[in-house]
């Protein structure tokens, strides 16, 4: 699968949401093609997800980055965000079923808690990892790498 096609559907399918919030959406595409194996409409959902997470908790006059780093037996999209960030005493939960680290982040903001229980599933389905790093008012990044 190429990545310029994946990246071109995420922009395409978020640009006016973060529009109308006031958040900027970057997608740093490469000049190269860049290949790996995986599902395509898996991994657009692993996408999908965490780019909604990062509209959801990102700020008007903010940003979320996309980016791809591309080595010799993998590849990594890199989702970062100058969010709301994540409590790191939350970290180990966050790929738990239903688990809302958040108190205020019910239903109205955004759902009922697996949408990162189902990312990582999908993520380990590939074989691939998922890494979350993220601080408390400054952001979160969301690095999904899959083998080549």
């Amino acid at each position: 699968m190429e990545t310029g096609e994946i990246l071109s559907i995420i922009k395409e399918q978020f640009d006016l949401a973060f529009q109308k919030k006031g958040v900027e959406l970057i997608i740093n595409k490469s000049t190269e093609d860049h290949w790996f194996v995986a599902d395509q409409d898996k991994t657009i959902q692993i996408l999908t997800n965490i780019v909604n997470n990062a509209l959801q908790y990102t700020p008007s006059g903010k940003k979320v980055t996309v980016d791809i780093e591309d080595h010799k037996e993998y590849l990594r999209f890199i989702i970062s965000d100058e969010g709301i960030g994540i409590d790191q005493q939350d970290h180990p939960y966050l790929f738990e079923r239903f688990y809302r680290g958040d108190k205020s982040r019910d239903r109205r903001t955004g759902g009922i808690g697996i949408g990162l229980s189902i990312v990582k599933a999908l993520v380990d389905a590939h074989q691939g990892e998922i890494i979350v790093e993220s601080e408390l008012d400054v952001g979160t990044t969301f690095s999904v790498t899959f083998p080549k």
